[in-house]
């Protein structure tokens, strides 16, 4: 997973798949827009309606995630 976010490019960090999260994802997915998702309860991720396809388990206000994601 960390290698194909590593190649990516003009992507967005989602930071959460809470609410606001999850209709964000809906939205950037339809528009085909690759998306990293930065959270950190995985179940989250897991459980979600919407695919999630790059993702990192993580909290997303430290810098080495954020890194990790492609800031």
């Amino acid at each position: 997973m960390k290698k194909d976010i590593g190649e990516l490019k003009d992507h967005v960090i989602l930071c959460g798949l809470g609410r606001n999260g999850r209709s964000s994802l809906q939205t950037l997915n339809t528009q085909g827009i690759p998306v990293v998702v930065i959270e950190n309860r995985k179940e989250r991720i897991e459980q979600s309606e919407i695919p999630v396809r790059y993702y990192l388990n993580g909290d997303s206000t430290k810098d080495e995630i954020l890194l990790e994601a492609g800031i």
